[in-house]
């Protein structure tokens, strides 16, 4: 048996699906495993062979079966998967800036693996059920969790872009200083950004900003993870 793996990393948990030759899903429903991503990059990447290890068994599938592994991750990020020097949303230990984790996966995993960012991704998998696989129609997918995804399909192609921002709603800066209700408030993205779209909308958002500025005036106010 010839198998492709997909491998969804987020900065809590990794989903994972497998499909066969004929097209057919060999997981139903979630398959999710902890990403341990705020760990940094050596553990997080065992944690995602050990997870895929997993799904290759809940699926009586060998390991040495899956010829080839599919990645999305959140950006920002290159089009070939080099996250930001800055930083990247949901993986905010220090060695994640800049490190090339297509690279790094395919090295660990020993098998090919391809790269889209996780807004792309969805934006992709939403086109081709609404279109279908052979679709021309153009589609726009914003997607907003613990940061804000989003994605551009062209003629049925996904727009990366030269340096793989193509597509990347979430920061995209905004004049965030003309919103009524939140003059003082600073809006910083863990991209580096101040204002984009991500920092003012996305789970990310409430908790590094919008708690901590609406609780400003209240005293003895905690606010923990």
């Amino acid at each position: 048996m010839r198998v492709v793996a997909g491998v969804d990393l987020g900065g809590n948990a990794v989903n994972y699906t497998l499909m066969n030759r004929e097209g057919q899903f060999l997981i139903e429903g979630l398959c999710e495993h902890p990403s341990l991503a705020k760990q940094g990059p050596e553990i997080c990447l065992r944690q995602i062979e050990d997870g895929l290890k997993i799904a290759a068994e809940k699926s009586d599938v060998l390991f040495s079966e899956i010829v080839a592994v599919g990645l999305d991750t959140p950006g920002p990020a290159s089009a070939a998967g080099l996250l930001s020097a800055k930083g990247s949303t949901n993986f905010v230990h220090l060695k994640w800036a800049g490190f090339d984790i297509r690279e790094g996966l395919a090295q660990r995993l020993g098998k090919p693996v391809s790269y889209l960012n996780d807004g792309n991704a969805g934006a992709l998998w939403g086109h081709f059920t609404i279109f279908g696989a052979t679709g021309k129609e153009t589609s726009i997918s914003v997607v907003i969790g613990t940061g804000l995804g989003g994605g551009v399909i062209l003629d049925g192609n996904v727009v990366k872009g030269r340096k793989g921002f193509g597509g990347e709603l979430g920061h995209v800066l905004i004049p965030y200083q003309s919103i009524v209700g939140i003059s003082g408030l600073t809006p910083l993205c863990n991209c580096g950004r101040t204002g984009d779209l991500e920092s003012l909308c996305s789970l990310t958002a409430i908790e590094k900003s919008f708690l901590p500025f609406s609780c400003r005036d209240i005293p003895d106010t905690i606010l923990e993870n």
